[in-house]
């Protein structure tokens, strides 16, 4: 199942800095002037990256991806058993 990663407008500004410097578009000095960090930080967020893509743990928030997943099963759970619910009725009607 995928997850569903939410992003704030900062993240995401973020995330498109460092798919620049991995694609070597942007140089990591260049991405560091433009976030206002470290290019050693710069460094550990393209290593992030690398490793776990945009979910990467200093890109994303985890625990607003965890809550949000959570949410969105109970839903999804909840939805299936309603279709259940409805489903079985007509059987039962016919």
């Amino acid at each position: 199942m995928e997850k569903l990663v939410i992003m704030s407008e900062k993240e995401l500004h973020r995330l498109e800095i460092i798919k620049k410097v991995s694609e070597k578009r942007l140089s990591q000095v260049q991405a560091a002037e433009i976030l206002h960090i470290s290019t050693r930080q710069i460094e550990r967020l393209l290593a992030s990256y690398w490793v776990n893509g945009p979910q990467g743990a200093s890109l994303v928030n985890p625990e607003i991806t965890k809550f949000l997943n959570k949410i969105l099963k109970q839903l999804f759970a909840k939805n299936i058993l309603s279709l259940v619910h409805l489903f079985s009725m007509k059987i039962s009607v016919k």
